[in-house]
């Protein structure tokens, strides 16, 4: 995902073989993560921690931007990423 910012960012052309690429590796780290909210409210003990503020403001950020898709496991990550995001009062 990086290389993908990164090369835009620095003015570069993504290519289709990157962007490939790139989506899947973020579709099997996804699924890692999800895999670790399963039956979880969130990543590390019984409350938010640095952990999940961290992991979901980028999730909130490639999901706002339609960067990749997020696969079909991401049901609890969705819901995972909202309540994180719930604490942010910002407009």
């Amino acid at each position: 995902m990086m290389e993908v910012v990164h090369t835009r960012i620095m003015g570069g052309e993504v290519d289709d073989v990157m962007m490939e690429r790139c989506a899947d590796a973020f579709a099997a780290a996804v699924t890692k993560l999800a895999a670790r909210l399963d039956g979880r409210e969130w990543l590390v003990g019984d409350t938010m921690t640095a952990a999940d503020i961290t992991a979901a403001c980028v999730m909130h950020r490639v999901r706002s931007a339609e960067l990749f898709p997020l696969p079909a496991c991401a049901a609890a990550l969705t819901r995972w990423i909202d309540r994180v995001m719930a604490f942010d009062n910002r407009p």
